[in-house]
């Protein structure tokens, strides 16, 4: 079925890290803040009244890491991460309609995951409002890592496809 819409790929530009550390087997996803999620770094904004849906979403680790395992929080459930949202007065809050009341489940990185998820416009938007990356939790595998980034800080990266029908703004 063919869908009307502009389609746009909003990805995390820092904020999302883990700390190579060769004497142990897994690392924890560090979130730093809550990084918007961007185009080309650039934080680009739904407008009122826009309908939004979630198309799809990965979470990209640098070559060799995640490939053999990627484990489970510390609670022991899946690797996740938690959408929320932030207008231009300020208003902020989590986006609770999609995924287990707003945690999207991650099952694998470096793949990417088709979903069909209608995103509501939050009730307080003030006018403009984006989306950014409020909770995160997931464990990355240090089996073969390479011993010569052992203690580096490496970067990952979260990426949203979203489908509206209104252009995107600055």
């Amino acid at each position: 079925m063919s869908q009307v819409g502009i389609v746009s790929r909003l990805s995390t530009h820092g904020g999302v890290t883990f700390t190579v550390n060769t004497a142990v087997t897994d690392v924890a996803l560090i979130l730093t803040g809550s990084p918007d999620l961007s185009v080309n770094g650039t934080i680009m904004n739904l407008q009122q009244g826009d309908n939004c849906t979630i198309e799809g979403f990965s979470l990209q680790l640098p070559y060799q890491f995640g490939q053999g395992k990627f484990d489970v929080n510390v609670d022991g459930d899946p690797a996740f991460f938690q959408l929320g949202w932030r207008d231009n007065a300020g208003n902020n809050g989590s986006v609770n309609e999609v995924g287990d009341t707003g945690l999207i489940n991650i099952p694998d990185p470096n793949y990417w995951y088709e979903t069909e998820t209608f995103l509501p416009q939050p009730a307080t938007v003030a006018d403009k409002w984006h989306l950014e990356i409020i909770g995160l939790g997931g464990w990355v595998s240090q089996i073969y890592a390479p011993a010569v980034l052992d203690q580096e800080e490496l970067h990952a990266a979260i990426h949203l496809r979203i489908r509206h029908t209104l252009p995107l703004i600055a």
